[in-house]
């Protein structure tokens, strides 16, 4: 339902831009069959020169390439989309970047997690090999906790016991493929280690001196996901997701990155209110220098510094701290108040323009209620982006619907930059068209037909109810 609304925050999170030298092997059309059989796996990256995401994941790319250096299965290659059309045909390639995993030169598994080296190591080594890894002995283990920041244990009796069955599942699960997996069968040194007196499952993390266990086998997946993360983690384009789905309102505090010991006192100081709000909100931090601009688009000012502010996804509220000093007690009694429903939520909006005259009336947020909900016109509403092709495709005909039936009393033809003005209306992608009825206005109709003057006036004229058409609707 707010698909739309995460990509652009995700965007946002992730606008910066990372260059590196570049270290990984170029595939073309004329060695590429050659280098796909070098090793069992390969692991290929498309990518666009021109693309930010790509250049965002070179540093972390190259990284990858350097774990596998010497592994015996699996080669990191990279193909150059603007250069390689018959590469980007042949694999239907739609967008940048795109990573594919290959097994014996063909086609295996398409990666879709985060784009770090350690998820996708994760993963690879989850593809390419056992879904859990062996540990026999404590230095195996010592070895395997060195590689991850968070590797899961799972401590059976016996490979045919039921509880070994679910945890080797569940270690193929798709939520579990960012965490290293291993297993100890039956091994009384390490049963003794981690003070296993049953089988167990255990998620050790360099964040917590502590490691997390279990006994519960048929909740694994939700168990590690709670514990497999520090309770406040940095808040990016890499992890904005996790965040997403933990479906709480999400508390960020926006930090100075380069004093690294003011930062350590503010994630500390987190730490403390997250104990608090476990199960209410989420909190994280960000690094201001790189998305000030959200803090921004949230209602805080991005030049002060430290800034806070909350974003509910599911009613699609922000909620900015406006103080001159944020420091932990104000951020508890904020957060209390934001719960309870007594902090106003931001709402962000262009300015009214000061004339509104054309044919296809501008709304902004500030206007949304006096121009679509509180009238006794009909509305026609589309949501656009500036950025958007297809919306600059639409704007020709939706101008001329509007020259056409500028005529018709109680009708109004509008659009809203949904990229810059909030609204209640959640909004799936752009173009978006609402239909806002005259006494039905709670109960917008969404507009799926042909985007053609004559499909949208025929539309108009089929669902007016405070709009006067000459034509007659049964004739239509």
């Amino acid at each position: 339902m707010k698909s739309i609304i995460i990509a652009i925050l995700i965007a946002l999170f992730a606008c910066t831009f990372v260059f590196a030298q570049d270290s990984v092997v170029d595939l073309t059309s004329k060695n590429f069959e050659e280098k796909l059989q070098e090793k069992e796996f390969a692991l290929i990256e498309f990518f666009a020169p021109w693309c930010g995401h790509c250049k965002k994941l070179v540093p972390e790319y190259n990284k990858l390439a350097e774990k596998f250096a010497t592994n015996e299965k699996v080669n990191i290659f990279k193909v150059n989309g603007d250069q390689e059309s018959d590469v980007m045909s042949k694999f239907e390639i739609q967008g940048f970047p795109t990573i594919k995993l290959f097994k014996n030169g063909k086609f295996f598994r398409d990666y879709d997690g985060e784009r770090t080296a350690d998820a996708i190591a994760s993963w690879l080594h989850k593809k390419t090999g056992p879904v859990s890894i062996p540990i026999e002995s404590a230095e195996a283990l010592d070895q395997l906790k060195a590689s991850s920041k968070v590797i899961v244990v799972g401590f059976v009796s016996s490979k045919t016991s039921e509880t070994y069955k679910k945890f080797l599942q569940a270690a193929d699960d798709k939520d579990l493929e960012e965490f290293i997996v291993a297993e100890v069968v039956d091994n009384a040194e390490l049963n003794a280690k981690f003070d296993i007196k049953q089988d167990s499952v255990v998620v050790i993390r360099d964040f917590d001196a502590t490691p997390a266990v279990s006994t519960d086998f048929d909740a694994i997946a939700t168990f590690v996901k709670d514990n497999g993360y520090p309770l406040v983690d940095e808040v990016s384009g890499a992890t904005f997701q996790r965040f997403v789905d933990k479906a709480l309102p999400i508390g960020v505090l926006f930090i100075d990155f380069s004093n690294a010991e003011t930062k350590q006192k503010h994630v500390e100081e987190l730490n403390e209110i997250a104990q608090s709000f476990k199960g209410k909100v989420s909190l994280g931090y960000s690094d201001a220098a790189v998305y000030g601009g959200q803090l921004e688009v949230m209602g805080g000012k991005k030049d002060a510094i430290p800034g806070f502010a909350v974003m509910d996804l599911e009613t699609r509220s922000n909620y900015p701290l406006n103080i001159d000093t944020v420091n932990k007690e104000e951020i508890i009694a904020f957060l209390t108040k934001v719960l309870a429903g007594e902090v106003p939520k931001f709402l962000r909006s262009q300015e009214i323009p000061e004339e509104n005259n054309e044919a296809v009336k501008v709304v902004v947020g500030k206007s949304f209620d006096d121009l679509v909900i509180n009238n006794d016109n009909d509305v026609l509403l589309e949501f656009y982006a500036p950025w958007c092709g297809h919306c600059k495709s639409l704007e020709p005909k939706y101008t001329q619907l509007a020259e056409e039936l500028k005529s018709v009393s109680g009708l109004v033809i509008a659009k809203i930059d949904a990229s810059e003005n909030d609204t209640p209306i959640n909004i799936e992608g752009f173009p978006t068209i609402y239909f806002f009825p005259k006494g039905g206005k709670a109960s917008p109709v969404l507009y799926e037909g042909d985007r053609t003057v004559e499909s949208l006036k025929t539309f108009l004229q089929k669902n007016a109810v405070g709009a006067v058409f000459t034509e007659k609707k049964d004739e239509l």
